[in-house]
């Protein structure tokens, strides 16, 4: 059961959009778990679902989690109430999340859409993954909010005995017409190397697209808009994900 963490300590990268459409794809042919650990809950909303207190009854009194189906993917979501949990993972443990996950193995997959910062929420999940996938976008400031992630794992792994390993760099948003994304991108793969090339890091950039961002603001599902290469792109990166099960 793969756990895999999209993470970046910057907001606006994408994070969650890509979270659920990894896991709404992959649960095309296996049973996916879907976590919002975000206290915007854009995951939750995006699928049509209620905001709910479930992940914070789920950590912070370890209750059963209460799910949501769709298909072969649950969802546990989540509300504003996410926010308190940094106090609650002081007290119980920064593994806490892993330790809440372990029992469940009917999954084939878990997702977990995680908070835009680096706080104990964030390291929770870090710590709870297999994998960190780290969506970006090429702006300024972008390499430092990637190294930070690393540097993140870095940590979680001294501290807390885990595997946890970076899956990837995902470009995200990428405007070819526009000088500053190149640079911003070229840096990235100096920093960070090109996936599939000794060992690097920076997979195909996903493009700007006036679907995505409809489909994002539209609450409608990614899949039934997306057309032509964009599609190619997206169900590419899915696939590089599904490569690591």
């Amino acid at each position: 059961m793969p756990i895999v963490a999209l993470a970046n300590r910057k907001g606006g990268v994408g994070k969650t959009t890509l979270s659920v459409a990894i896991a709404t794809k992959l649960a095309d042919r296996d049973p996916v778990l879907l976590v919002d650990l975000d206290s915007q809950a854009n995951a939750t909303e995006s699928l049509g679902i209620p905001l709910q207190p479930q992940v914070s009854k789920w950590l912070q009194y370890s209750d059963p989690p209460t799910l949501t189906s769709l298909g072969r993917l649950d969802v546990l979501p989540g509300d504003d109430h996410t926010q308190d949990l940094d106090t609650v993972l002081v007290r119980r443990g920064i593994e806490l999340i892993k330790r809440q996950l372990a029992p469940l193995t009917q999954y084939r997959w878990v997702i977990l859409d995680c908070p835009p910062s680096i706080s104990n929420l964030a390291r929770a999940a870090v710590c709870a993954a297999d994998f960190v996938l780290c969506p970006t976008i090429p702006e300024y400031l972008s390499l430092a909010g990637v190294r930070q992630l690393v540097h993140l794992i870095d940590e979680v792994r001294r501290d807390h005995g885990v595997s946890t390993r970076l899956m990837g760099i995902q470009p995200n948003k990428v405007d070819w017409r526009t000088k500053d994304h190149k640079e911003h991108l070229t840096n990235l793969v100096k920093a960070f190397g090109t996936w599939g090339k000794g060992g690097g890091l920076v997979w195909p950039p996903l493009r700007q697209s006036i679907a995505v961002a409809t489909a994002t603001t539209e609450a409608r599902p990614l899949w039934d808009v997306l057309s032509g290469r964009i599609l190619e792109d997206w169900q590419a990166m899915v696939e590089r994900v599904r490569s690591y099960g």
